[in-house]
Order: C-alpha cells, then sequence, then structure tokens
C-alpha cells in the first residue's frame, strides 16, 4: 500500500476542514491511500453547503493513476448546518462548467454515493487540474475512486539534471558540473498561488517529453491582490496562505527533480516595485528553500524578480 500526502484547499468556503470544528480555518492536510485498483482520499468530514461555496477539492494526480472510466464514491453524512433542510452532493470542474450534470439529492443520514467518470470526463478532470465533490449540508468523510490503474513504467538511462548536476558560470557560458557547455530550453509556469494543479509530475513530464523541455520556472509571488483573484501572495496572505503556497513549491520541486528538470525558484516582485518593501518575507522564503534543499542540484535561485519603478536602483536590488 502506498501512502501519499496531499491538500486539499478551498475555492471561497470553508472545505477540507472539520464543520464540527468552527476554529478550524484553512486547508487541511489529508492522506491518499493506494490498494490495488483503488484510490481513497481521506477529507476527514468536509463540509458541503452552498451558502459559503463549500467543496472538497480532489487533483488530478488521483485521476492520473487510471485508464479508462472510473467511479467515485462519495462517502458522507447529512447534517442541517444551515436553515434549508435539504441534501445534495455534485461534482463540478468550475461554477459555470455542467459536464458532470447537475447536483444529487441524497436521503438523510450515513450513506454513499457513486459517480461514473468517462475516459473523456477523466480527461477533462486532467486538463483542468482538479474536479470538485460540491453540495449542501453533507459531510464527506471519505472519496473513493476505482478503476484500472495504469501500471507505472521505469525510466531509462540516467536523467538530465543527472548528468549534468551543480551549473554554474564559466567565461560567459553556462556550463555543467564537469564544466562542459549547456543548453536550458524551458517554460515560465503560472504563479503557484493561483495555479497550484500545475505542480504535478504529469505536467513536468509532459513538457520534458512533448516540448522538450529540461527547465521550469516556479514563481512565488509576493502579491496578487491586483487582479482581484481570492488566492493571496506569500507576503500578503496569511500563515495559511504561505504555508499551502509552500507546500505547493515542495511539490512542484519534487516533480522537477523526479523528471530531471531544473527548477528556477522564483521570488516575484511586480507591483511592489521595490524589492526591499517585503524583505522579512524574502528573507523567511529564502532561508527556507536554502535550508530544505541545500543539497539539491537541479535549483537554480532568483532571488528578485522584476524589480522596477523610478527608485529601485542596482544598490537597492
Amino acid at each position: 500500500m502506498l501512502v501519499i500526502s496531499l491538500i486539499v484547499t478551498a475555492c471561497g468556503g470553508k472545505n477540507g476542514k472539520k464543520a464540527e470544528s468552527e476554529a478550524d480555518k484553512g486547508d487541511m492536510a489529508v492522506e491518499s491511500t493506494v490498494d490495488g485498483e483503488k484510490v481513497t482520499i481521506n477529507l476527514g468530514g468536509a463540509q458541503l453547503r452552498w451558502d459559503n461555496l463549500g467543496d472538497a477539492e480532489i487533483s488530478a494526480e488521483e485521476f492520473e493513476r487510471f485508464d479508462g472510466d472510473v467511479v467515485l464514491t462519495a462517502y458522507y453524512k447529512t447534517n442541517n448546518y444551515t436553515k434549508d433542510s435539504s441534501h445534495e452532493i455534485g461534482l463540478r470542474l468550475n461554477w459555470d462548467d455542467k459536464s458532470f450534470g447537475e447536483n444529487r439529492r441524497v436521503k438523510k443520514g450515513k450513506d454513499s454515493i457513486s459517480f461514473e467518470i468517462s475516459e473523456e470526463k477523466k480527461n477533462s478532470i486532467i486538463d483542468e487540474g482538479y474536479v470538485y465533490v460540491y453540495g449542501h449540508n453533507v459531510l464527506v468523510d471519505k472519496v473513493e475512486i476505482t478503476g484500472k490503474m495504469i501500471e507505472e513504467s521505469e525510466s531509462s538511462g540516467p536523467l538530465f539534471t543527472e548528468e549534468n548536476g551543480l551549473l554554474h558560470v564559466a567565461d560567459g557560458k553556462l556550463v555543467n558540473e564537469a564544466g562542459n557547455p549547456i543548453q536550458l530550453k524551458g517554460l515560465a509556469n503560472f504563479y503557484l498561488s493561483v495555479q497550484p494543479q500545475l505542480a504535478r509530475k504529469s505536467v513536468f513530464n509532459r513538457m520534458k517529453e512533448e516540448w522538450g523541455a529540461n527547465v521550469l520556472r516556479l514563481p512565488v509571488n509576493v502579491d496578487t491582490s491586483f487582479w482581484g483573484t481570492p488566492e493571496k501572495g506569500y507576503a500578503s496572505g496569511s500563515d495559511e496562505d504561505r504555508a499551502r503556497i509552500t507546500a505547493t513549491l515542495d511539490k512542484a520541486i519534487v516533480a522537477a527533480r523526479a523528471a530531471g528538470m531544473y527548477a528556477i525558484v522564483e521570488w516575484v516582485v511586480l507591483e511592489e516595485e521595490n524589492p526591499l518593501k517585503e524583505i522579512e518575507y524574502a528573507k523567511k522564503f529564502w532561508e527556507y528553500v536554502s535550508s530544505t534543499y541545500k543539497d539539491d542540484k537541479h535549483i537554480i535561485y532568483e532571488i528578485c524578480n522584476e524589480p522596477n519603478g523610478d527608485h529601485v536602483t542596482w544598490p537597492v536590488i
């Protein structure tokens, strides 16, 4: 049996937490276990309710384990958290997507409900990066996904990062650990706080195999409030936001390592202009990264991305 930890994240609600405890806030680490042809995801009693958009996010990584159609079964118990006594459960990619059908009424009590997911719908989940279990006046203890598991193939030959090791600059050229010139080719990933679903092994593998990339940018933004998105940046968010962003970064760094790709860990200063504005958070962030991954040779540090403004000089940077 393989045990994998993951994060259940919120979409504007109090999902991924035990509803009985109002003191609990934010995301809750849960466990995903793989046993035979089944993946079990422990949600710990995630509260589903319409009035605060409560839902539970299931990562696309869980569905990438399967070939063909799958069945998702949610084990729940109903409650009357709101005055409305109706009890409902459904699946969705986002609020506008109805491809999974409308939510279904369930009887009061403790029971389970299953959803048949075709390969086409499963692929839409994989493209989106997640699927939401949503509903009203329901507590979901766990979710099971069953189907035909894909056997993992062993990698052939050494990884790109293993061949080249720690990079450095010599005579104006980027060279590998042996001193031979090397070229990095890759892409700029989007902010990890806004699109954490990109921090998946399958994304890295696809960029490597289909696009020929050997490096990927992992940007951590100081703030995203100027976009009007609900996700917060490392400095503008709470301790829970920072924990969520850090967990996503950890996941991306591990994915890059497994794919044999270099990872540019990047502290993004944009709207703030002056990198000294949030210097204490920058110190906290880099102290974590540099101490946690001090032995990793595949990480490239970009300690200040996009400083700008009339008063930001090179001495400041």
